[in-house]
C-alpha cells in the first residue's frame, strides 16, 4: 500500500489496531502521521508523528475531543511548525505495540 494515504475518523480507540493492520499490511512504521483534535473548533489541536507512535493516541488522557488521523504521503511533506508531536518520546517497542494491536 505505498503511496496510499489512509484517513480514519474517530478511531482513537482502534489506532494500536490500525497502525498494527497498516504495518502488516506492509506500510512502514516511519509513515507520516497527521492527527487534528476538534478539526471544527476553535480549541483544535494539532499533532504529528509517525505510524509507530500511532498506538500512544489511545493512552493520551489531554485528547478528549474527536479526532481524525491522516495516514500517509499526503501529509509526509506537511508544515507542522503549529502542532505538538504525537508521541511524548519514542517507546521502546513502539512497533511492536503496533503489531500487538493488529492482533485484536
Amino acid at each position: 500500500i505505498s503511496g496510499a494515504t489512509v484517513a480514519v475518523y474517530m478511531g482513537r480507540s482502534v489506532a494500536a489496531e490500525v497502525a498494527g493492520r497498516l504495518i502488516e499490511a506492509g506500510l512502514s512504521p516511519d509513515t507520516a502521521v497527521a492527527v487534528v483534535e476538534n478539526a471544527s473548533l476553535a480549541n483544535r489541536r494539532r499533532f504529528h508523528g509517525t505510524l509507530a507512535d500511532l498506538p500512544s493516541l489511545e493512552v493520551r488522557a489531554d485528547l478528549v475531543g474527536p479526532v481524525m488521523t491522516i495516514i500517509g504521503d499526503a501529509v509526509a511533506g506537511a508544515n507542522f511548525e503549529r502542532s505538538e508531536p504525537l508521541a511524548a518520546h519514542r517507546h521502546e517497542g513502539a512497533a511492536q505495540t503496533a503489531a500487538e494491536g493488529a492482533e485484536r
